[in-house]
């Protein structure tokens, strides 16, 4: 479980609905009071020099309970000079 990612959630749906919250150390952040619907959720931290990053999808299903995993992988960026 990765403490202090920030993660955020955006609905697809109308209204567009969204969240934005950081894990606790059990790694989860829960969301309360989002709209039915599809949402992209996305989750991102520094770990040392590194930036991880992760994207998942969930829907939201009304007076129900859901979860979703989102895996966070090491992003990059390449320079080159010619």
């Amino acid at each position: 479980p990765m403490t202090g990612a920030r993660v955020e959630a955006v609905g697809g749906d109308f209204p567009e609905d969204g969240a934005e919250g950081f894990t606790g150390p059990d790694g989860v952040v829960e969301f309360g009071n989002l709209s039915e619907g599809r949402y992209a959720v996305a989750a991102d931290a520094v770990v040392g020099a590194t930036r991880i990053f992760g994207r998942s999808a969930a829907t939201v299903v009304r007076d129900a309970i859901g979860s979703v995993t989102v895996s966070l992988q090491p992003t990059a960026s390449i320079r080159g000079r010619y």
